[in-house]
């Protein structure tokens, strides 16, 4: 697992590439010093793989940041699914993640993936939704990522 952290606004940003496995107990030992209270944002756009020694030492890691307040942004859809098994992965809110989209109006099956914000969805009062590569018409979010609005509610 690769991170920075990036101070922006006087908020340290963490952006984190890689995977959620064994490794990331020394990871986020790396990262507590680097954050400046009282809240961060986690970026995890880039993670890729999650396994069940990375949930653990996750949750157990996550306990020193207890003065922090952490903030989740760009969860990417390994992330979105390890929530649906292990709801209180993410301690804390949820500003977007990225939905599964298909296209009920040509059929078209191809995974695509969109970005979903809080900001957004809390305007509009729905997800947005996104063109279809094929047809042009507007795709819709996965029924299970539909659930997932909730996230936003921590």
């Amino acid at each position: 697992m690769e991170f920075h952290v990036k101070p922006e606004n006087g908020e340290s940003h963490v952006y984190f590439k890689g995977d959620i496995d064994e490794k990331i107990g020394e990871v986020l030992q790396e990262v507590r010093p680097q954050i400046v209270p009282p809240k961060a944002y986690f970026h995890l756009d880039y993670v890729d793989l999650i396994n069940s020694i990375g949930i653990s030492t996750w949750l157990t890691q996550l306990k020193d940041f207890k003065d922090i307040q952490l903030v989740f942004v760009g969860c990417s859809n390994t992330v979105i699914n390890t929530c649906r098994i292990v709801p209180n992965f993410l301690n804390g809110p949820v500003v977007s993640f990225y939905a599964r989209y298909f296209c009920d109006h040509c059929g078209y099956d191809e995974e695509q993936y969109g970005l979903i914000t809080a900001m957004e969805t809390h305007a509009s009062g729905e997800l947005k939704k996104i063109p279809c590569s094929s047809c042009q018409r507007p795709m819709e979010v996965d029924d299970h990522d539909q659930e997932l609005v909730s996230l936003f509610t921590k």
